[in-house]
C-alpha cells in the first residue's frame, strides 16, 4: 500500500477505534469511566506522538532521495493528525471533568472575530472561497481570547469543509440584545433536519459527510461556550446551506 493510503487507512482505523470506545447504548449518556480512560490514552499518547513529530522535522534538513522525502512527509502528516486527535480527546476530558480554567479579560470582540477571519483566508485562497466579512461596533467584551479564536477557527474550518471550490462563506458579527453575537454562514450541501440537533454531540458524525473527524470539535466549542454563559446554536436547510452561531453576554 503507498504511504499516503496508509496514513489514510491508519486515519480511518483510529477514528473507528474511537467512536467504538466511545460508544454507549445510551448514546450520549454521561459514562465517568469511558471518559477517564479516553484522557488517559490521550495524555499516554501525546508525549511519544510529539517525540515522533519533533524528529521527523530534525530530519527535514538531511538529503534523502525523493521516495524516502515523500515517505517522510507522508509520516509527519499521519503523526500529526494523531496528536491533533489526543489534543481533542484531552480537552474534551478536561472539559467534562471540570479541570477547564477560563482566563477572563475585557477583549476586543471585533477584533477576535476580524483576526479569525483573516487566518482563514490562506486556506480561503488555495481552495478559491470567497470569505466576506461584516463586523459590526461593539462594546468589549470579558471572554477568554484564546478559546473563543479556537471556536471560531472550528466552525471555519467546518465551513470550508462542507464549501466547495468558487463558493462563499460570510462572517458576521454584530451587537445583539444583552449580547455579541457572531455567525459563520456557508453554502454547502446543509444539514438534515434530523441530524441537526446531534451537532454538538460529542463522536457524533453524519453518515453522508464528505470530510472525516472524531467528532469532538464542535462538542469542544459548545463547552468553551457553555463554560463562558453563552449561547452556540445551527441553522441549517439541506441543499442552501448552514448558519452557526455564536453570542456571548455583555
Amino acid at each position: 500500500m503507498p504511504p499516503r493510503e496508509s496514513c489514510r487507512a491508519f486515519d480511518r482505523y483510529g477514528r473507528r477505534k474511537i467512536r467504538r470506545v466511545a460508544r454507549t447504548r445510551g448514546g450520549e449518556a454521561e459514562n465517568p469511566a469511558r471518559d477517564e480512560l479516553l484522557a488517559v490514552i490521550a495524555h499516554e499518547l501525546r508525549s511519544p506522538v510529539s517525540s515522533i513529530v519533533m524528529s521527523i522535522e530534525s530530519l527535514r534538513g538531511v538529503h534523502v532521495e525523493g521516495g524516502i522525502r515523500e515517505a517522510f512527509d507522508v509520516i509527519r502528516r499521519c503523526a500529526d493528525r494523531i496528536l491533533r486527535l489526543t489534543e481533542d480527546l484531552a480537552e474534551m476530558a478536561d472539559l467534562q471533568n471540570g479541570r477547564f480554567i477560563l482566563r477572563l479579560e475585557t477583549e476586543d470582540f471585533a477584533e477576535i472575530v476580524a483576526q479569525s477571519a483573516a487566518a482563514a483566508s490562506v486556506l480561503a485562497r488555495e481552495r478559491n472561497i470567497d470569505v466576506r466579512v461584516a463586523i459590526d461596533d461593539m462594546p468589549p467584551v470579558a471572554c477568554d481570547r484564546d478559546r473563543i479564536s479556537q471556536v471560531l477557527a472550528n466552525l471555519l474550518v467546518n465551513a470550508f469543509n462542507v464549501t466547495e471550490k468558487g463558493g462563499t462563506i460570510t462572517v458576521h458579527a454584530a451587537v445583539g440584545k444583552g449580547e455579541v453575537v457572531v455567525e459563520i454562514i456557508d453554502n454547502g450541501p446543509g444539514i438534515a433536519d434530523a441530524d441537526l440537533p446531534y451537532v454538538f454531540d460529542r463522536y457524533w458524525r453524519a453518515k453522508d459527510v464528505a470530510y472525516k473527524g472524531a467528532g469532538l470539535g464542535l462538542a469542544i466549542a459548545k463547552a468553551i461556550i457553555d463554560a463562558h454563559h453563552g449561547r452556540i446554536w445551527a441553522e441549517s436547510m439541506p441543499g442552501a446551506g448552514s448558519r452557526f452561531m455564536v453570542a456571548l453576554p455583555l
